[in-house]
Formats: structure tokens, sequence, C-alpha cells
């Protein structure tokens, strides 16, 4: 079994202000793109309006003002500007979501994990020490104390409810922080789960497992792009011992209209025929994509759109 992880506890530095970084591309062209860290483009900002700036100069008629011979330059420092400041706030939009945006170039936005380490570092429990309420609706369906993985859990809440219920739970996040947090948690709960950092891209989910594979697998919130989606569902059906039984609760894309938790985009909510296609495999004994008041802490609060799967690998 997977030992509880000690792995470092680093917290990266919030974004900056995006006023900040609007008052530094204003005073200095191309530094705005550095403190979002694209160093690169603001290099290239400066290239062009520097470039443009000379075009304009050696083509502008005798008696064209300062501001027309240089209006090239201008027009390009005018785009690094609000290019600055709009990334500014996107970035500190991702970081205030849910999720930070995988779907998009890796220089546009921080590391997921560096988004989630911040989130977790707060004082509390970001989604409540409760667990999901479609979790504890069919928790009687797993196999008796039996060997459960949570994937993508985050600060432990739904662990530590499984750890109560007899389990043997291993939690499993990118999120260094946020397994510490569950580790607090469960001796709070005077329960034990073991943790486990990892990237869930990458991860394989069968070799972890207990010899004959795991008793559950439950995925709770657990959002992936659609690119990695279908994979990582493969490797969860798989990864369940013949009888195992699979948890999973996600927003789908009409949850959008609410706004009241869940990824910003599209790209990174399931939809329930998808669903029934990656699990074709296992016993569907809940396939439903409800409406239900979702209240868990301050991340999520209000009416949402879900898709809830209850499936059980064929002995």
């Amino acid at each position: 079994m997977l030992k509880p992880s000690n792995a470092e506890q680093t917290v990266p530095p919030a974004p900056p202000s995006p006023y900040w970084v609007l008052l530094v591309a204003l005073l200095l062209p191309g530094m705005g793109q550095a403190l979002n860290n694209t160093p690169w483009r603001g290099l290239l900002m400066a290239c062009f309006m520097v470039m443009l700036g000379l075009v304009t100069f050696s083509l502008a008629a005798v008696g064209v003002s300062w501001v027309g011979k240089l209006a090239g330059g201008l027009f390009i420092y005018a785009l690094s500007v609000m290019d600055a400041y709009y990334w500014a706030r996107y970035r500190v939009e991702i970081c205030r979501r849910d999720v930070a945006l995988p779907v998009y170039p890796l220089h546009m936005n921080p590391r997921p994990e560096d988004t989630w380490n911040r989130r977790y570092a707060a004082d509390g429990f970001y989604y409540g020490t409760a667990p999901n309420d479609f979790l504890r609706e069919v928790e009687p369906a797993l196999p008796r104390a039996g060997h459960v993985l949570c994937l993508g859990e985050g600060e432990g809440r739904n662990a530590v409810f499984l750890a109560q219920c007899g389990h043997t739970v291993v939690a499993m996040d990118q999120s260094a922080v946020g397994l510490e947090k569950a580790q607090r948690l469960a001796r709070e709960q005077g329960v034990a789960i073991a943790t486990q950092v990892a990237d869930l891209a990458t991860w394989d989910l069968a070799s972890a497992a207990p010899a004959g594979g795991w008793d559950g697998i439950v995925s709770i919130w657990c959002h992936m792009p659609a690119a990695l989606r279908h994979a990582l569902h493969q490797r969860m059906a798989v990864a369940l011992k013949p009888g195992g039984v699979l948890v999973l609760e996600a927003y789908r894309p009409e949850q959008l209209r609410y706004g009241t938790g869940g990824p910003p985009t599209v790209d990174l909510l399931p939809t329930l025929a998808e669903l029934q296609r990656d699990f074709a495999d296992l016993a569907l004994l809940v396939a439903s994509a409800p409406e239900r008041d979702v209240q868990e802490g301050k991340g999520h609060a209000g009416m949402s759109a879900v898709v809830q799967v209850l499936a059980r690998r064929p002995v």
C-alpha cells in the first residue's frame, strides 16, 4: 500500500495585480508581459513597436506630427499595454476558479498544481469537510472494508468519510498542500488514510493498486481535459478488481449556465453519453444527469447541472 506523502509543501506566489501590471506596461513597454511570465511575448511586442515605428517614421510626409510619424510604434505600444493587462486579469481569474485551464498553452497560465496549492494553503477547507452527497448516498454499494482510491481528492473530505466507513483509502491529488490538509483532517477525525501526489494524466492507477485491483475508485469533481479523459476512464475501469465499484460525479456542460462551481470551460465537462460510452464494459447501476443543489464549502454553492455514475466491474 502507498505510504502517506511527505512531499515538501511549497506555495507559489499569487499572480500580480492586473493594475500593477497595467502601470508597468504603460511605463516600460514589454515589461507587463514579463510580469505575466511571458518575457518572450514582451520582447516580441517591443521589437514590433520599434520596427513599425521606424517604418511609419521613414514613410511620413514632411510636416506630419511626431505622433503621426511614430503611429506604427504607438499602435503596437497600445496593443502591448492591453495585452499585458488582460492576460494579468486572466491569470488572476483562473487562480480564483476551481481549476487552472490546462487546455491553453502553458506559458499563458500557472501550472495547475500551483493554482491548487495556492487555494488549499488558505485557512479552512475550500470545499468544506463534509463528504459529497452522491458519494454518501451510494457508499453502501462499495465492497465492505475495501481498498478505495480517491482521485483528485484535494483536502480529503471524501477520503476521510470512506475511512470512517471502514475502508482502506488512498487519496491521490496533484496538490501536495491539499493532501497535507487531508492528512490533518484524518488525524482530527481519528482515522488513517494514505496519500499520493501524482499527475493523473500519467499516473498508473493499476500498478498502484493492491493485489487484484481496487475495490472502489471514487472520482468526485475530478475534471480532466477531453483529450485525456477517455484514456483516464479506460485506466479506471481496468484498475478495478472484478466486482469493484466506480463512483463518479462531475459537472456537465450545462453547468456553465449556473456558474455555481466547477470549471469555467466546456472542455473539462463530460456528458452522460460520453461516460456511458467510456464505461460501456462496466455494469452501470446509476447513470443520470440530474440538476441538484450542491452546497460544499465556498467552492460549490447552488443549483448545479451534474452527471452521476455508479458502475461495477463484472465478476
